[in-house]
């Protein structure tokens, strides 16, 4: 249900055990660091970058593949009460080879490892003020992606923010955040389907039910008598390559370009109303303002 999960998340609301840990690590010992202390602490030269900014530094391979994945779908969610989308905090990618002095007086780093045990923790300060750095460590790959899967994330979303490519080509402190990403989010969930690591009720769980659980929307998110039809109908076994001439954002571009989908999204109902078929779209049909059962 492309509008469902497309949905502004509540941060309050949605971080769910480790993610909502890491954050709200983040957030406290920023606070906490920039308050000062005593006059007996080594001089630290000034951090650079945006509170909201996170600098994740693991191989470019695991953040392309699953463990990439899950951390941007996890941070992407969007912030509510602003005038334009927000991302609750934008992440980006450096190689571990790549973390080098410029990029470690970062103000946020997450660091992703693999150790003799899985566990995570913080410090501060490290190498500028104010700085926080988280470190995930895992015994595999798998552990990784196992600490992101087991329910301790309550739901999967996309951060939808569709900047033209060469607003994207700045460097890594004056790039807009967030990429586009909705068209793409439920196919690429799909995938770990295919590949026998997830259900399809565990991704409908997690992209439609959750979140109208979550925000306690009225009539949304389940297939019901009453409840408003906001569906897709999928062709689950129908691959397919994102190419220029398939890409339906009108920043003309994605992330996903040369990306090969074993399933495809065939039509979008909003409610009730067949708005997507095949590629073409209904635009006389308008969405409608969510009401909440609270």
């Amino acid at each position: 249900m492309l509008n469902i999960y497309n949905l502004e998340l509540n941060l309050k609301l949605l971080k769910a055990k480790l993610m909502k840990k890491i954050f709200t690590l983040f957030a406290i010992v920023s606070l906490l660091t920039s308050c000062g202390g005593g006059n007996d602490k080594i001089t630290l030269q000034t951090s650079v970058g945006k509170v909201n900014k996170v600098m994740v530094v693991t191989k470019a391979s695991d953040w392309n593949g699953d463990i990439g994945k899950e951390i941007r779908n996890s941070f992407g969610e969007l912030m509510v009460g602003l005038p334009q989308p927000e991302s609750v905090l934008s992440v980006s990618q450096v190689a571990p080879n790549g973390f080098g002095t410029m990029m470690k007086v970062s103000r946020n780093i997450m660091i992703i490892g693999i150790a003799d045990k899985e566990e995570y923790y913080v410090k501060n300060n490290v190498y500028a003020e104010p700085q926080t750095i988280v470190y995930v460590y895992a015994k595999d790959k798998e552990g990784v992606w196992a600490a992101l899967l087991d329910d301790r994330i309550d739901i999967i979303a996309t951060d939808h923010a569709p900047h033209s490519l060469e607003e994207k080509q700045n460097t890594y402190f004056n790039a807009p955040s967030g990429g586009p990403l909705v068209q793409h989010a439920l196919v690429a969930m799909l995938e770990f389907y295919h590949q026998g690591k997830v259900s399809l009720e565990w991704i409908v769980t997690k992209m439609c039910h959750a979140p109208a659980d979550c925000f306690q929307l009225k009539e949304r998110g389940f297939i019901k008598e009453g409840y408003y039809a906001d569906l897709v109908v999928l062709d689950i076994d129908k691959s397919w390559t994102v190419a220029k001439d398939n890409i339906l954002y009108h920043c003309g571009w994605s992330p996903f370009e040369g990306q090969e989908f074993k399933s495809t999204v065939s039509k979008t109902f909003v409610n009730g109303n067949l708005v997507y078929n095949k590629g073409v779209f209904d635009e006389s049909t308008r969405g409608m303002r969510l009401e909440f059962d609270r």
